[in-house]
Protein backbone atom coordinates (compact mmCIF):
# COMPACT_ATOMS: atom_id res chain seq x y z
CA UNK A 1 0.00 0.00 0.00
CA UNK A 2 1.66 3.40 -1.17
CA UNK A 3 1.72 6.50 0.85
CA UNK A 4 -0.21 8.26 -1.58
CA UNK A 5 -2.67 5.77 -1.27
CA UNK A 6 -2.88 6.80 2.49
CA UNK A 7 -2.90 10.27 2.37
CA UNK A 8 -6.45 10.02 -0.44
CA UNK A 9 -8.36 7.79 1.65
CA UNK A 10 -6.97 10.28 4.41
CA UNK A 11 -8.25 13.38 2.81
CA UNK A 12 -11.49 11.91 2.20
CA UNK A 13 -12.00 10.71 5.52
CA UNK A 14 -11.20 13.54 6.90
CA UNK A 15 -13.25 16.37 4.52
CA UNK A 16 -9.07 17.26 3.73
CA UNK A 17 -5.97 16.71 4.78
CA UNK A 18 -5.54 19.28 7.92
CA UNK A 19 -3.11 22.18 8.84
CA UNK A 20 -0.20 20.83 11.28
CA UNK A 21 1.96 23.49 12.52
CA UNK A 22 5.96 22.58 13.10
CA UNK A 23 7.41 24.68 15.92
CA UNK A 24 11.35 24.90 15.28
CA UNK A 25 13.16 27.06 17.75
CA UNK A 26 16.90 28.09 16.25
CA UNK A 27 19.74 29.52 18.64
CA UNK A 28 23.11 29.25 16.75
CA UNK A 29 22.18 26.21 14.51
CA UNK A 30 21.82 27.34 11.19
CA UNK A 31 24.13 24.67 9.87
CA UNK A 32 21.42 22.18 10.24
CA UNK A 33 18.29 24.29 10.27
CA UNK A 34 17.74 24.01 6.52
CA UNK A 35 17.50 20.07 6.79
CA UNK A 36 15.30 20.40 9.59
CA UNK A 37 12.73 22.43 7.81
CA UNK A 38 13.11 19.75 4.61
CA UNK A 39 12.23 17.16 6.89
CA UNK A 40 9.04 18.86 7.82
CA UNK A 41 8.12 19.06 4.40
CA UNK A 42 8.90 15.76 3.28
CA UNK A 43 7.24 14.22 6.44
CA UNK A 44 3.74 15.72 5.58
CA UNK A 45 2.10 16.38 2.01
CA UNK A 46 -0.87 18.40 3.53
CA UNK A 47 -1.04 21.98 4.36
CA UNK A 48 1.70 23.30 6.25
CA UNK A 49 2.54 25.99 8.67
CA UNK A 50 6.16 25.92 9.49
CA UNK A 51 7.45 28.58 12.01
CA UNK A 52 10.51 29.32 12.29
CA UNK A 53 11.70 30.84 15.93
CA UNK A 54 15.03 32.37 16.04
CA UNK A 55 15.60 32.40 19.13
CA UNK A 56 18.40 36.08 19.27
CA UNK A 57 20.79 33.98 17.33
CA UNK A 58 24.41 35.56 17.37
CA UNK A 59 26.10 33.46 14.34
CA UNK A 60 26.62 35.95 11.75
CA UNK A 61 25.15 32.97 9.09
CA UNK A 62 21.63 33.05 10.34
CA UNK A 63 20.23 35.86 8.60
CA UNK A 64 21.60 34.67 5.01
CA UNK A 65 19.92 30.90 6.08
CA UNK A 66 16.31 32.72 7.45
CA UNK A 67 16.00 34.90 4.24
CA UNK A 68 17.01 31.44 2.20
CA UNK A 69 13.96 29.52 3.75
CA UNK A 70 11.54 31.93 3.13
CA UNK A 71 12.44 32.28 -0.72
CA UNK A 72 12.50 28.37 -0.81
CA UNK A 73 9.31 27.32 0.89
CA UNK A 74 6.19 29.62 1.05
CA UNK A 75 5.18 27.65 4.06
CA UNK A 76 7.85 29.07 6.52
CA UNK A 77 7.25 31.88 8.81
CA UNK A 78 10.04 33.40 10.79
CA UNK A 79 9.74 35.43 14.28
CA UNK A 80 12.76 36.80 15.74
CA UNK A 81 12.99 37.64 18.73
CA UNK A 82 15.65 38.04 22.01
CA UNK A 83 16.75 34.56 23.63
CA UNK A 84 14.24 33.38 25.57
CA UNK A 85 16.00 29.69 25.17
CA UNK A 86 14.17 27.23 24.13
CA UNK A 87 10.82 26.77 26.59
CA UNK A 88 10.38 30.62 25.51
CA UNK A 89 11.13 30.03 21.63
CA UNK A 90 8.31 27.24 21.70
CA UNK A 91 5.89 29.01 23.35
CA UNK A 92 6.10 31.84 20.80
CA UNK A 93 5.84 29.39 18.26
CA UNK A 94 2.52 27.91 19.82
CA UNK A 95 1.36 31.28 20.07
CA UNK A 96 1.41 31.31 16.28
CA UNK A 97 0.34 28.23 15.58
CA UNK A 98 -3.00 28.19 13.69
CA UNK A 99 -3.09 24.34 12.85
CA UNK A 100 -5.58 21.48 14.26
CA UNK A 101 -2.14 19.48 14.84
CA UNK A 102 1.40 20.59 16.51
CA UNK A 103 4.76 19.54 15.79
CA UNK A 104 7.73 20.31 17.91
CA UNK A 105 11.38 19.95 16.01
CA UNK A 106 14.70 21.65 17.29
CA UNK A 107 16.42 22.72 14.49
CA UNK A 108 19.38 20.43 14.95
CA UNK A 109 16.88 16.99 14.38
CA UNK A 110 14.70 15.99 11.67
CA UNK A 111 11.80 13.91 10.95
CA UNK A 112 12.05 10.96 8.45
CA UNK A 113 9.92 11.02 5.40
CA UNK A 114 5.51 11.03 5.79
CA UNK A 115 6.42 10.57 9.64
CA UNK A 116 3.62 13.51 10.54
CA UNK A 117 1.66 11.74 7.56
CA UNK A 118 1.63 8.38 9.32
CA UNK A 119 0.78 9.82 12.55
CA UNK A 120 -2.15 12.34 11.40
CA UNK A 121 -3.44 8.91 10.14
CA UNK A 122 -2.62 7.18 13.80
CA UNK A 123 -4.61 10.00 15.70
CA UNK A 124 -7.53 9.30 13.57
CA UNK A 125 -7.76 5.80 13.93
CA UNK A 126 -6.70 5.70 17.30
CA UNK A 127 -8.85 8.79 18.66
CA UNK A 128 -6.36 9.34 21.01
CA UNK A 129 -4.29 13.07 21.27
CA UNK A 130 -1.26 12.15 20.86
CA UNK A 131 0.66 10.43 18.63
CA UNK A 132 4.19 9.45 19.60
CA UNK A 133 6.12 7.59 17.16
CA UNK A 134 9.68 5.70 18.00
CA UNK A 135 12.65 7.24 17.52
CA UNK A 136 16.40 6.89 16.76
CA UNK A 137 19.59 8.79 17.48
CA UNK A 138 21.75 10.36 14.82
CA UNK A 139 25.45 11.38 15.13
CA UNK A 140 26.61 14.82 13.68
CA UNK A 141 26.58 14.19 10.27
CA UNK A 142 23.93 12.23 10.21
CA UNK A 143 25.22 8.99 8.83
CA UNK A 144 24.93 6.54 11.69
CA UNK A 145 21.80 6.09 13.55
CA UNK A 146 20.91 3.84 16.24
CA UNK A 147 17.82 2.66 18.21
CA UNK A 148 18.12 3.61 21.86
CA UNK A 149 17.62 1.29 24.88
CA UNK A 150 13.72 2.01 25.31
CA UNK A 151 11.31 0.70 22.53
CA UNK A 152 8.12 2.86 23.14
CA UNK A 153 6.70 0.26 20.48
CA UNK A 154 6.76 -1.99 23.76
CA UNK A 155 4.41 0.23 25.73
CA UNK A 156 0.50 -0.20 25.61
CA UNK A 157 0.32 3.57 26.52
CA UNK A 158 1.23 6.30 29.28
CA UNK A 159 0.08 7.70 32.72
CA UNK A 160 1.43 10.34 34.80
CA UNK A 161 2.57 8.14 36.96
CA UNK A 162 4.81 6.92 34.38
CA UNK A 163 6.32 10.40 33.41
CA UNK A 164 7.19 10.87 37.06
CA UNK A 165 8.45 7.57 38.16
CA UNK A 166 10.28 6.52 34.86
CA UNK A 167 11.29 9.64 33.53
CA UNK A 168 14.78 9.20 31.47
CA UNK A 169 14.52 5.18 33.38
CA UNK A 170 13.45 3.38 30.26
CA UNK A 171 10.73 6.13 29.10
CA UNK A 172 12.36 9.16 26.90
CA UNK A 173 10.16 11.18 24.68
CA UNK A 174 12.18 13.58 22.44
CA UNK A 175 9.98 16.91 21.87
CA UNK A 176 9.26 15.67 17.91
CA UNK A 177 8.78 12.07 18.59
CA UNK A 178 4.80 13.52 19.40
CA UNK A 179 2.16 15.38 17.47
CA UNK A 180 -0.17 16.62 19.02
CA UNK A 181 -3.63 16.98 18.20
CA UNK A 182 -5.28 20.74 18.73
CA UNK A 183 -9.40 21.46 20.46
CA UNK A 184 -10.07 18.80 22.63
CA UNK A 185 -7.89 20.27 25.40
CA UNK A 186 -6.12 23.51 26.04
CA UNK A 187 -2.18 22.41 25.97
CA UNK A 188 -0.31 23.91 28.86
CA UNK A 189 3.11 26.35 27.68
CA UNK A 190 6.53 25.16 28.70
CA UNK A 191 7.87 26.45 31.82
CA UNK A 192 10.29 29.32 30.75
CA UNK A 193 12.38 29.08 34.26
CA UNK A 194 13.62 25.86 32.87
CA UNK A 195 17.18 25.60 30.94
CA UNK A 196 16.18 21.73 30.11
CA UNK A 197 14.06 18.91 31.92
CA UNK A 198 11.16 21.55 30.54
CA UNK A 199 9.60 18.54 28.77
CA UNK A 200 9.20 16.60 31.56
CA UNK A 201 7.33 19.00 32.90
CA UNK A 202 5.57 19.54 29.79
CA UNK A 203 4.74 15.84 29.59
CA UNK A 204 3.91 15.60 33.13
CA UNK A 205 1.29 18.24 32.48
CA UNK A 206 -0.45 16.71 29.54
CA UNK A 207 -1.20 13.44 31.30
CA UNK A 208 -2.13 14.83 34.41
CA UNK A 209 -5.26 17.22 32.18
CA UNK A 210 -6.04 13.55 30.82
CA UNK A 211 -4.97 13.62 27.44
CA UNK A 212 -4.66 9.92 25.63
CA UNK A 213 -1.37 9.10 24.35
CA UNK A 214 -0.83 6.32 21.69
CA UNK A 215 2.07 5.09 20.33
CA UNK A 216 3.15 4.40 16.44
CA UNK A 217 5.67 1.49 15.35
CA UNK A 218 7.44 3.94 12.98
CA UNK A 219 11.07 5.40 13.69
CA UNK A 220 10.11 8.62 12.50
CA UNK A 221 11.91 11.11 15.29
CA UNK A 222 15.68 11.49 14.22
CA UNK A 223 17.45 13.13 17.51
CA UNK A 224 20.55 14.26 16.60
CA UNK A 225 23.56 14.14 19.26
CA UNK A 226 26.67 16.71 18.88
CA UNK A 227 29.51 18.52 20.41
CA UNK A 228 26.70 21.78 20.90
CA UNK A 229 23.90 19.61 22.06
CA UNK A 230 22.80 20.37 25.93
CA UNK A 231 22.85 16.99 27.08
CA UNK A 232 26.51 16.60 25.43
CA UNK A 233 28.33 19.69 26.95
CA UNK A 234 26.55 20.62 29.27
CA UNK A 235 26.04 17.88 31.93
CA UNK A 236 26.27 19.54 34.56
CA UNK A 237 23.79 21.94 34.08
CA UNK A 238 21.42 19.51 32.86
CA UNK A 239 21.92 17.69 36.54
CA UNK A 240 21.17 20.99 38.28
CA UNK A 241 17.83 21.38 35.79
CA UNK A 242 16.72 17.82 36.90
CA UNK A 243 16.81 18.39 40.20
CA UNK A 244 14.27 21.46 40.06
CA UNK A 245 11.89 19.72 37.51
CA UNK A 246 11.97 16.67 40.23
CA UNK A 247 11.13 19.87 43.35
CA UNK A 248 8.59 21.30 40.74
CA UNK A 249 6.76 17.96 40.44
CA UNK A 250 7.30 16.31 44.04
CA UNK A 251 4.99 19.92 44.96
CA UNK A 252 2.55 19.07 42.27
CA UNK A 253 1.84 15.53 42.07
CA UNK A 254 3.22 13.86 45.47
CA UNK A 255 0.02 13.06 46.91
CA UNK A 256 -0.86 11.17 43.43
CA UNK A 257 2.63 9.18 43.24
CA UNK A 258 4.83 9.79 46.90
CA UNK A 259 7.05 6.99 46.06
CA UNK A 260 8.71 9.41 43.42
CA UNK A 261 11.36 11.33 45.84
CA UNK A 262 13.43 8.01 46.29
CA UNK A 263 12.79 6.82 42.67
CA UNK A 264 13.88 10.69 41.52
CA UNK A 265 17.07 10.55 44.31
CA UNK A 266 17.94 6.91 43.42
CA UNK A 267 17.57 8.24 39.17
CA UNK A 268 20.32 11.18 39.98
CA UNK A 269 22.55 9.34 41.75
CA UNK A 270 22.57 6.60 38.32
CA UNK A 271 22.50 9.49 35.91
CA UNK A 272 24.29 12.23 36.99
CA UNK A 273 26.39 10.87 40.06
CA UNK A 274 30.54 10.27 40.14
CA UNK A 275 29.57 6.45 39.64
CA UNK A 276 27.10 7.21 36.31
CA UNK A 277 28.39 5.08 33.21
CA UNK A 278 28.87 6.93 30.01
CA UNK A 279 28.70 3.65 28.03
CA UNK A 280 25.42 1.12 28.46
CA UNK A 281 27.09 -2.16 29.82
CA UNK A 282 27.22 -5.39 28.04
CA UNK A 283 24.43 -6.96 29.57
CA UNK A 284 22.64 -3.90 29.24
CA UNK A 285 23.80 -4.00 25.06
CA UNK A 286 22.72 -7.23 25.01
CA UNK A 287 19.08 -6.90 25.89
CA UNK A 288 19.01 -4.09 23.54
CA UNK A 289 20.16 -6.12 20.57
CA UNK A 290 17.43 -9.05 21.62
CA UNK A 291 14.64 -6.49 21.13
CA UNK A 292 16.29 -5.55 17.88
CA UNK A 293 16.64 -8.57 15.91
CA UNK A 294 12.75 -8.97 16.73
CA UNK A 295 11.68 -5.59 15.63
CA UNK A 296 14.09 -4.85 12.83
CA UNK A 297 16.12 -8.43 12.15
CA UNK A 298 19.45 -10.45 13.45
CA UNK A 299 20.98 -7.99 10.51
CA UNK A 300 20.11 -4.88 12.60
CA UNK A 301 21.27 -6.60 15.64
CA UNK A 302 24.32 -7.26 14.07
CA UNK A 303 25.10 -3.56 13.36
CA UNK A 304 23.99 -2.68 16.21
CA UNK A 305 26.66 -4.66 18.02
CA UNK A 306 28.92 -3.36 15.50
CA UNK A 307 28.08 0.05 16.30
CA UNK A 308 28.39 -0.23 20.28
CA UNK A 309 32.08 -1.93 19.85
CA UNK A 310 32.96 0.46 17.30
CA UNK A 311 31.87 3.34 20.14
CA UNK A 312 33.54 1.28 23.19
CA UNK A 313 36.54 1.30 21.10
CA UNK A 314 36.88 5.24 20.80
CA UNK A 315 36.08 5.83 18.19
CA UNK A 316 33.09 8.63 17.29
CA UNK A 317 30.30 7.99 15.24
CA UNK A 318 31.27 10.36 12.80
CA UNK A 319 33.72 8.12 11.22
CA UNK A 320 31.06 5.39 10.87
CA UNK A 321 31.80 3.74 6.91
CA UNK A 322 29.60 5.77 4.63
CA UNK A 323 28.99 2.72 2.59
CA UNK A 324 27.79 0.76 5.58
CA UNK A 325 23.97 1.43 6.57
CA UNK A 326 23.54 1.36 10.34
CA UNK A 327 20.78 -0.71 12.23
CA UNK A 328 18.66 2.84 12.23
CA UNK A 329 18.81 2.39 8.63
CA UNK A 330 17.28 -0.89 8.63
CA UNK A 331 14.78 0.00 10.92
CA UNK A 332 13.63 2.67 8.87
CA UNK A 333 13.50 0.86 6.15
CA UNK A 334 11.88 -2.23 7.71
CA UNK A 335 8.85 -0.06 9.02
CA UNK A 336 6.22 1.18 7.12
CA UNK A 337 2.76 1.60 8.57
CA UNK A 338 1.27 3.16 5.80
CA UNK A 339 -0.50 -0.49 4.99
CA UNK A 340 -1.64 -1.00 8.87
CA UNK A 341 -2.88 2.62 8.75
CA UNK A 342 -4.74 2.58 5.62
CA UNK A 343 -6.27 -1.05 6.95
CA UNK A 344 -7.44 0.83 9.66
CA UNK A 345 -8.86 3.71 8.14
CA UNK A 346 -10.65 1.63 5.34
CA UNK A 347 -12.39 -0.13 8.27
CA UNK A 348 -13.27 3.11 9.84
CA UNK A 349 -14.90 4.42 6.52
CA UNK A 350 -16.79 1.00 5.89
CA UNK A 351 -18.55 1.09 9.62
CA UNK A 352 -20.31 4.71 8.95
Amino acid sequence: MSVKSLASLLARHLGSLPLVSFIIPNYNNEQFLPAAVASCVASYPGPRQIIVVDDGSTSPQTDAILERLKREYRDVEIIRQANKRLPGARNTGLRAARGEYIKFLDADDLLAPDTVLYQVAHLTVSDADISLCEWLRMDESGSLLERPPNFLSHEPGFTLRDFLLRWERGLSVPSHSALLRMGRYELPFFDERFFGKEDWVFWSELSAKGLQWAVLEYPGALYRQHIKSMTYYQRERMAHEFLIASDLLQKRYSDICPEMTDAHQKHYDAMYGPEARSMPTLRAQLTKLCHIARLDGPLAALLSLMQFLWRKAGLSGRWWPRWLPSAGHLALRGHNPAERLHAALAAREAAK
